[in-house]
C-alpha cells in the first residue's frame, strides 16, 4: 500500500516538473508565427510509454483467472492513454499568427480562428486542457505544452477575454 502511494506522489511530482518546465520555455518561431512545442521530457516519455504499455499487456496476461477482466481494462487503458499521448504529442501542432490561431491534425486537417472570432477560451479540468471556441469549432492545447504563458497572455491581449480560472479559483497564467 505504501509504495503505491509513493509511486503515486513521484509520479505527480514528475508532472509538475513537466508542467513547470514547459511553461518556462518559450514557443518555436518561424516564419513570423509562434507554435507551442513539447518538451523533450515529454517527448521522450510518450517514446518509452509506448513499449512499456506492450510490457504491461504482457504482464495483464500473466493474471490469475479471478484478475484477468481487470486486468484487462488496466492494460488496454494504459496502451490507449500510451497511443493517444503519441498522437497528440508528435501529430498535432498549434501555432498563431497576428491575424489568427491555428490548429492542426491528420484525422480533422487545419482549423483557423482570428482573434475577433473567437468566443470562449476556458480550461476544462477533467480533460486537463485549454479549450478555444468560436465559429463552431473548437481549439485545444495542452498545459503541459512549451509557450503557454505567451499564448495565454496573447489570447488575453487579442480577445479581452479573461484568463482561464482553475477549480481551485487561481488563475491559470
Amino acid at each position: 500500500m505504501n509504495r503505491q502511494i509513493l509511486i503515486a506522489f513521484v509520479a505527480a511530482g514528475v508532472i509538475i516538473f513537466l508542467m513547470g518546465a514547459a511553461a518556462r520555455t518559450s514557443p518555436q518561431r518561424a516564419r513570423g508565427e509562434r507554435r507551442l512545442g513539447w518538451p523533450l521530457g515529454m517527448r521522450i516519455g510518450v517514446l518509452v510509454s509506448i513499449p512499456l504499455s506492450f510490457a504491461i499487456i504482457w504482464m495483464a496476461a500473466q493474471a490469475k483467472p479471478s484478475q484477468q477482466i481487470m486486468a484487462a481494462i488496466v492494460s488496454g487503458c494504459f496502451l490507449l492513454g500510451s497511443l493517444y499521448l503519441a498522437y497528440s504529442v508528435f501529430l498535432t501542432r498549434l501555432w498563431w499568427t497576428a491575424q489568427d490561431i491555428s490548429f492542426w491534425h491528420p484525422l480533422g486537417g487545419t482549423k483557423n480562428l482570428r482573434w475577433e472570432e473567437i468566443e470562449d477560451w476556458r480550461y476544462i479540468g477533467w480533460v486537463q486542457a485549454f479549450r478555444i471556441s468560436g465559429k463552431g469549432m473548437r481549439l485545444w492545447y495542452s498545459p503541459m505544452q512549451s509557450g503557454l504563458v505567451l499564448l495565454n497572455k496573447t489570447i488575453a491581449r487579442k480577445t479581452n477575454l479573461p484568463h482561464p480560472v482553475a477549480l481551485d479559483g487561481d488563475e491559470i497564467v
